[in-house]
């Protein structure tokens, strides 16, 4: 989660990635402003096989690097999701 949400404030929003479709954990919290709209989750209860490859990730010179990768599935999500609601406002 790290420390943004007690130094600054609290997230805006928070998700999983196996919510839009990739099968890991990794609390996500997001903060968000200038007309952002957060997408719905795809996937509303934790599938069987997801899987909790964070924490496994064993230390490397570029664990934070991979660490920090947007999940797929999240970014489609908000990219269509906001493309859409875009176009519903014009």
């Amino acid at each position: 989660m790290g420390r943004l949400s007690t130094q600054w404030r609290k997230p805006d929003d928070m998700f999983q990635p196996w919510e839009y479709g990739d099968m890991y954990t990794k609390k996500t919290c997001i903060w968000h402003g200038g007309g952002f709209v957060f997408p719905p989750p795809e996937i509303t209860e934790e599938p069987e096989e997801v899987e909790p490859v964070i924490w496994k990730m064993p230390p490397s010179a570029d664990r934070g690097d991979k660490r920090s990768i947007t999940p797929q599935g999240f970014a489609n999500a908000v990219y269509h999701f906001n493309k859409e609601t875009r176009r519903d406002e014009k």
